[in-house]
């Protein structure tokens, strides 16, 4: 579990600076194949699950069972995933409706760029929008990712802690 702890920490951190690169229009996918990150979620975060099996089918005496995958997990840690899910979701419904119009970007031919829909042209972009519109999908996915290696994270420290005989957070309260 240690290995897959590590792993969500640097995924969280690596699509944190791909998601940084989009904000301030650098493309990281000229330079690393910022895409592998869904992969990594994907594997990461069915691992967290999987390590949760006991809680989610009854195995385990939990009260807090249904409430809390992971209690055991520091407030700070609950609060940045509310954040985080907030975030997620803000970020991907604002590109996605306001930003792409419900379109992609084209190149029409060399030099030419639109912002097409259905196989309907929405409107011209310029080089510039034409890059920045190529950076929304990225942009999305990344603050998903951040999403995902965090709750990943969440969610084997919460296990960790338990293993160390710490006590839940809602009985700290």
């Amino acid at each position: 579990m240690g290995l897959f702890r590590f792993i969500a920490i640097a995924g969280l951190l690596l699509s944190a600076i791909v998601h940084v690169c989009t904000l301030v229009n650098f493309d990281p996918q000229r330079f690393t194949p910022a895409m592998l990150l869904h992969l990594g979620v994907a594997i990461n975060f069915a691992a967290a699950a999987y390590s949760q099996r006991a809680y989610w089918t009854n195995q385990t005496p939990n009260k807090f069972k249904g409430k809390n995958p992971a209690p055991y997990a520091p407030s700070w840690m609950q609060k940045g995933f509310a954040i985080l899910l907030l975030y997620g979701i803000i970020t991907l419904f604002f590109l996605a409706q306001f930003r792409m119009h419900g379109g992609q970007p084209i190149e029409t031919s060399p030099g030419s760029y639109a912002l097409q829909a259905h196989g309907k042209t929405i409107r011209s972009l310029t080089p510039q929008e034409y890059h920045d519109y190529n950076l929304y999908p990225l942009r999305m996915f990344s603050g998903i990712w951040m999403l995902g290696y965090f709750a990943a994270w969440m969610i084997f420290e919460s296990a960790r802690r338990e293993a160390a005989g710490a006590k839940p957070y809602e009985e700290l309260a």
